[in-house]
C-alpha cells in the first residue's frame, strides 16, 4: 500500500484548514470511476454524494496525480490510477448489503471484508468510531479464525452462538484465515458504505 500512503500523505500536506472532502472521499471517486469505466462531472457528483465544488476540485488533484484523465465522455482512469485501485481491490473487498441482525441495526447495512488484518482489531472500536465519523449509526467487527467467526470481547465463536447468522456471513464474504468483516449500519446506502470504508482503512493505515 506505498503508493496509497504516498497519496495520503500528499493530502494531508495539501489539504488547507477546512477541506470539504476526505481523503476517503477521493478513494470513492476513484473507485466509482474505475466501476463506470468512464463517468461525467454531475454523474459522479450523485454517485458519490459530494457536491459538484467538491468534484471539480478532486478530478483537478487526481489528474495532476496523473490517476484519471479526461476525455469527451467524462472522467477515466489511467494506468497508474487502474493500478492503484487494484492495489486497493487486492486487500478490501466491496461492500455487500446484509440481512438486518443484532449485528446489523440500521435502515441500510452493509459488510465489507479486509484481508490478512485480524491481529490488527483490538476490540473493534477503533473501527466503530471511524465508522461513526463517516456518518454510520453502529460498526461491528468479526475476526475469522479457525474456521469461526469471533465478536472481539463478546463472543470466541459466532458459530456456536449464532450459526444460521454465521452461516449466512460467511456464505456472502467468503472469508479466509485472519480475514476481517466489518458489518456497518446506517439512516441509508450511501452512508453505510462510507461507514465500512472508513473503518476498514482504520486496519490499513
Amino acid at each position: 500500500m506505498k503508493a496509497i500512503k504516498k497519496i495520503m500523505k500528499a493530502f494531508e500536506k495539501n489539504k488547507g484548514p477546512n477541506p470539504l472532502f476526505s481523503f476517503l472521499d477521493i478513494l470513492n471517486v476513484l473507485e466509482v470511476i474505475w466501476k463506470m469505466k468512464v463517468i461525467g462531472r454531475q454523474k459522479l457528483s450523485i454517485e458519490t454524494g459530494l457536491g459538484e465544488g467538491s468534484i471539480r476540485t478532486i478530478i483537478k488533484w487526481l489528474k495532476k496525480l496523473d490517476l484519471i484523465e479526461s476525455t469527451k465522455l467524462g472522467c477515466k482512469l489511467t494506468k497508474r490510477g487502474t493500478r492503484l485501485i487494484q492495489e486497493i481491490k487486492s486487500k478490501i473487498g466491496p461492500t455487500i448489503p446484509v440481512s438486518k441482525s443484532f449485528l446489523a441495526i440500521g435502515d441500510s447495512n452493509v459488510g465489507i471484508l479486509v484481508k490478512k488484518v485480524g491481529e490488527k482489531v483490538k476490540n473493534g472500536i477503533e473501527q466503530r468510531d471511524a465508522a461513526i465519523k463517516a456518518g454510520a449509526i453502529a460498526a461491528t467487527t468479526l475476526i475469522f479464525r479457525k474456521k469461526s467467526l469471533i465478536l472481539p470481547s463478546i463472543s470466541n465463536s459466532i458459530n456456536k452462538e449464532w450459526p444460521k447468522l454465521a452461516k449466512e456471513i460467511q456464505q456472502i464474504f467468503q472469508p479466509k484465515e485472519n480475514d476481517v468483516i466489518i458489518i456497518c449500519s446506517a439512516k441509508n446506502k450511501l452512508l453505510a458504505e462510507r461507514g465500512a470504508k472508513a473503518a476498514a482503512w482504520s486496519l490499513i493505515e
